[in-house]
């Protein structure tokens, strides 16, 4: 799979990663690594988990859920 950035720009780079929003194929340059919280549904106890999960999403969905910007 290629990077479909790369490719709207006329280059070709190997993906290594797909967008969590919109499965887009992201080379190293484009994918943005955010760490989230994992919770999980309402339940007596600890309704968020202690390490937060992997996030990878292309530029796109990156600037698009605000994530450049605190979140």
């Amino acid at each position: 799979m290629e990077c479909y950035d790369c490719i709207r720009v006329g280059r070709t780079a190997s993906a290594v990663a797909v967008c969590m929003r919109c499965g887009a194929g992201v080379c190293v340059e484009h994918a943005h690594e955010s760490a989230v919280e994992v919770r999980r549904a309402a339940s007596p106890g600890q309704s968020e988990m202690p390490d937060p999960a992997r996030h990878i999403t292309c530029p796109v969905c990156f600037h698009a859920e605000g994530l450049d910007h605190g979140g």
